[in-house]
């Protein structure tokens, strides 16, 4: 814990009572602490007992280790015209997925069913789907970590619907097929930790 350059923020939220729970236990203060220290996440998590050397993963569930939201004003065809081939300046990796993955990810299945059939999945009587009816979701991961607030303003840049801030620092810009967000899994090439 670097203290003279955490020392106000972490204090700050202290104050407002967003990190005071116990990280090892529960961290049910987890996705609010990680917003508090916003871009000083990366360097004072261990200020307020985060992230290094523990894995939250098996603590926490996966919707509490990311951030999500979806933008007013998505702008669909700048972000598929960016995802149709790789950008390098960008510095990201693209993935696509069929959307029926990433619902079974989340445990939405009947979801997935009423959007695309109209019905429940009990009526629908078990619906084959192939890749070429599945709509496939693109995501977008940048390789570096960024904060919260780095992490929506490069998503809303890119047009996104939606974006995912892994609070490890890993940045998911969402595009317009998907229905939830995306993956719920990190992905960043230099932002694993």
């Amino acid at each position: 814990c670097n203290k003279a350059r955490c020392a106000s923020v972490v204090s700050y939220c202290l104050i407002q009572d967003k990190c005071g729970c116990d990280a090892t236990i529960n961290c049910s203060c987890c996705a609010d602490c990680a917003r508090c220290l916003d871009q000083h996440y990366r360097h004072c998590c261990d200020c307020v007992g985060m992230r290094r050397g523990r894995n939250y993963t098996t603590i926490v569930p996966p919707i509490m280790t990311s951030t999500v939201a979806i933008f007013d004003k998505p702008e669909p065809r700048l972000f598929v015209a960016l995802t149709e081939s790789s950008v390098p300046a960008l510095r990201c990796s693209i993935v696509r997925f069929p959307v029926s993955q990433e619902l079974a990810a989340h445990g939405s299945r009947e979801l997935y069913h009423r959007r695309h059939h109209g019905k429940p999945p009990e009526v629908a009587q078990d619906i084959e789907h192939t890749a070429t009816k599945d709509p496939i979701c693109v995501v977008m991961y940048f390789d570096e970590c960024m904060s919260l607030n780095d992490c929506r303003m490069n998503c809303e840049s890119t047009g996104s619907t939606s974006y995912r801030w892994f609070h490890n620092g890993c940045c998911e810009c969402v595009g317009p097929d998907c229905l939830n967000h995306g993956h719920m899994e990190a992905k960043c090439s230099n932002c694993l930790h």
